[in-house]
């Protein structure tokens, strides 16, 4: 078995020799298991023959839609370019005879966006033909020659024409000196002492200064670690934890926090919508009237409402949640009466670019704080005890505005090597969010981007990192 091993040993040496290369490739060539071989590289790179360096590369491809545009071009192109070759104008109506629904809907979307034409009276109206953009001509190249991560436009991503994935690679080098080293034998088999082949044989010397490898020992996720932290102080102030569903309805997370229905963050292109089934059932039918109400005409809380007609089946519409503040919504419709100290630390969805500041996924921290003749001055001495308690010294408010707090704020906390961070916003529930409710008593609120705080603490500067498993920057990570 030992020899077996040796002889594997061997042929992956013969195979570095050549220069460097991707670890899955030498796996290839020997013909053993990636595993087997990283096993074999940890011991040449510990007796210093090699070294591995990890590298990313991302991976540009097209979606099953995005290919299908790549053939047929366009759904905005081909809409301008039948328009005007009928003259430059045409009604929106007769478009479906020559386009299916759901693209008329979107090449006009984007034939307005791109400012190709205009619609006016039931009428698309396109005088000229476009010059080709960026993002038609990256989708043309895409297969043909590499493309770069950073010339991607954001709509094609946006659009779900493309996925952009990252692919971690080690990268196998040959240390030049040892390999020019003459041969010889490091270990003594029983074969070896039987045959005698011992006394003939040159061994490479021992070397005491080799570093031997490194023996790993379980530990705890340090970002779980300080999520839990987190979770722990909030509780030890006196603070009860709650838990909302991640699919909500819009009633609870927009309507019931006075956002109106037209609001640009209800859009596709930033909530996730859940399309099967896309609708739910709201069960507080007196709770339903009252906002509506409100949206409507400001009903009894001495605001004058958006003024337009608020839809229930709009309210009704399945979402990916976005924030953690409909789980402030849900409790306070079965808790009435102060004193109120509630917090949920959970996940949160939403459509954007992934980044190294940005993801689709991401926890924040909610808390309300409800009692009678309480004021904004009590929420800044609570956030200001629990930032100290999460080891930040120093925090400071500044004015700002949300639709469902007045008055509002937003705080930044101080990192002794990153300065100035902005990481949660706070306010008072406003009276056409609280009426609703029967709620007759202040209720401070706050959310807090728990995920940046957790990066400054941590020391990381990508948040993918955070979700992403790897091995080796777990095995850094310093404890908390």
């Amino acid at each position: 078995m030992r020899e077996n091993k040796e002889n594997l040993v061997k042929k992956v040496f013969e195979t570095i020799v050549g220069g460097c290369k991707e670890a899955e490739k030498i796996a290839e060539e020997v013909g053993i298991p990636h595993t087997t071989v990283m096993s074999i590289l940890e011991r040449l790179r510990a007796e210093g023959y090699i070294e591995i360096v990890r590298e990313e590369k991302w991976m540009i491809e097209l979606t099953e839609e995005g290919r299908k545009y790549k053939e047929e071009g366009l759904p905005e192109r081909r809409l301008a370019q039948y328009v005007y070759e009928k003259g430059g104008e045409i009604a929106i109506k007769k478009l479906d005879e020559v386009f299916d629904e759901p693209e008329i809907r979107i090449a006009l979307q984007w034939v307005v966006r791109k400012e190709w034409g205009r619609i006016e009276r039931g009428y698309v109206k396109i005088h000229e033909i476009p010059e080709k953009g960026k993002d038609e001509k990256i989708l043309e190249l895409i297969g043909k020659k590499e493309i770069k991560k950073d010339d991607i436009p954001i709509e094609l991503i946006k659009r779900g024409l493309i996925k952009i994935k990252p692919k971690k690679t080690l990268i196998v080098k040959p240390i030049k000196e040892k390999f020019e080293e003459k041969g010889g034998i490091s270990v003594i088999t029983a074969e070896i002492i039987r045959s005698g082949k011992w006394k003939k044989t040159r061994f490479k010397p021992y070397n005491l200064a080799v570093t031997p490898p490194p023996l790993w020992i379980g530990k705890k996720n340090p970002y779980i670690e300080f999520v839990n932290m987190a979770r722990e102080i909030l509780i030890e102030m006196g603070f009860e934890e709650y838990k909302g569903p991640w699919i909500e309805m819009e009633f609870y997370h927009f309507d019931a926090l006075f956002q109106p229905q037209d609001h640009p963050a209800r859009e596709l292109f930033d909530t996730f919508h859940v399309s099967f089934p896309e609708v739910g059932k709201i069960p507080e039918r007196d709770y339903l009237t009252k906002v509506k109400r409100t949206h409507e005409n400001g009903w009894e809380t001495g605001s004058r409402g958006w003024r337009y007609n608020w839809s229930e089946r709009v309210a009704s519409r399945r979402i990916l949640r976005g924030q953690t503040t409909s789980v402030s919504i849900r409790y306070l419709t079965t808790h009435k009466e102060p004193p109120i100290r509630m917090f949920t630390i959970d996940d949160c969805f939403r459509y954007d670019v992934m980044d190294a500041t940005h993801s689709i996924q991401f926890k924040q921290a909610e808390g309300i704080v409800g009692e009678r003749g309480i004021t904004l001055k009590e929420l800044f001495g609570i956030l200001e005890e629990f930032a100290k308690r999460l080891g930040f010294k120093e925090i400071k408010f500044v004015p700002s505005y949300f639709p469902f707090t007045e008055p509002s704020c937003e705080a930044m906390v101080y990192h002794p090597e990153l300065g100035w961070i902005e990481c949660l916003g706070a306010g008072i529930f406003r009276p056409e969010v609280l009426k609703p409710l029967e709620i007759d008593f202040p209720v401070l609120a706050w959310g807090i981007g728990i995920d940046r705080l957790a990066m400054a603490m941590l020391g990381i500067n990508d948040i993918r990192k955070i979700r992403r498993p790897d091995l080796q920057e777990l095995r850094d990570w310093k404890m908390l």
